[in-house]
């Protein structure tokens, strides 16, 4: 697996009962990439066997897909108020 060296920022958002991920390359207005996931779906992984940053997955529960990302934030202290957020957004239930 070789990352991709340009900065990017990751985009959670809900849109027509669904959760949207999008991955943008900095200061891009278009997504490169984008993904529309079912609530239940989302599960965003931090990989601890990464020994050279911060390595998180996204993983599709419904599909073999996996995408891997890198957390840029220069400050670590950070990571795990940025975990919560995606993970509650991966709790977004639209029948509740």
């Amino acid at each position: 697996m070789v990352s991709d060296p340009r900065k990017g920022k990751l985009k959670f958002s809900i849109n027509d009962e669904l959760i949207v991920v999008q991955w943008f390359v900095r200061d891009q207005a278009e997504p490169e990439d984008e993904f529309f996931l079912v609530p239940g779906e989302l599960e965003f992984k931090k990989i601890k066997q990464c020994v050279d940053g911060r390595m998180y997955y996204l993983n599709f529960s419904t599909s073999d897909k996996k995408e891997f990302y890198w957390l840029q934030e220069e400050n670590p202290d950070d990571d795990a108020k940025i975990e919560d957020a995606i993970r509650a957004i991966g709790l977004y239930n639209p029948n509740v």
